[in-house]
């Protein structure tokens, strides 16, 4: 997210420039990155250059999320010894959330990061609420490049990965948390505000 110089006026309204779709990898054309319209030539063609060097920091298919290391990040069921384990009462999903949990376990799988294991007298239901966004901001196009950089250097240290499909560079405004951030201000995303607000009224 490139936010203006401080020495530039300001609009009365941020305004959007549409991103552009760019294939990055000649072996998978189908998945590209979106870059900010707003950007220079010269930018654009950097910031492509600089994507196409470290391709090897996204996950072009499920093999290539090779994982985080334990000793990054690691979650552990917190239950004492001698408890009994708690089998949770089953709970269908909508058709769309089944899908979607569908659809990302078998990534997963796939990917060796989850194994299939039958428990007989324990079940926990999937939870979806995760939060798996980065925003990296910078002042100019310039920084950009070097910011992006530093980020990509600390994500290969640590063997995270990037979806392709999912990542936007070089955007003057874009959606973060529920929000939408520019380099004017934070406000709420009209989406979802309006999801709220067509909410109906509890009854008794």
């Amino acid at each position: 997210m490139v936010a203006g110089a401080p020495n530039r006026p300001l609009p009365q309204e941020p305004t959007t420039t549409k991103g552009i779709k760019v294939v990055i990898h000649p072996e998978y054309p189908e998945q590209t990155v979106t870059i900010g319209g707003s950007l220079s030539e010269k930018g654009r063609m950097e910031l492509c250059n600089l994507l196409k060097d470290n391709l090897d920091i996204f996950a072009w298919k499920p093999a290539d999320m090779i994982g985080v290391p334990r000793s990054i990040t690691e979650h552990r069921l917190n239950i004492r010894e001698g408890y009994q384990s708690i089998r949770q009462k089953r709970r269908g999903q909508a058709p769309d959330r089944n899908k979607a949990i569908q659809e990302k376990v078998a990534k997963l799988v796939e990917a060796e990061i989850m194994r299939e294991v039958h428990y007989h007298d324990w079940l926990s239901n999937p939870v979806m609420v995760y939060v798996d966004d980065l925003v990296i901001k910078s002042h100019t196009e310039h920084e950009i490049l070097r910011d992006i950089e530093e980020t990509f250097h600390n994500l290969r240290r640590i063997n995270m990965k990037l979806n392709p499909k999912k990542c936007t560079f070089g955007a003057e405004e874009g959606a973060f948390l529920g929000h939408v951030v520019n380099m004017k201000r934070i406000k709420a995303c009209l989406e979802k505000a309006e999801a709220v607000m067509k909410l109906q009224s509890p009854r008794r």
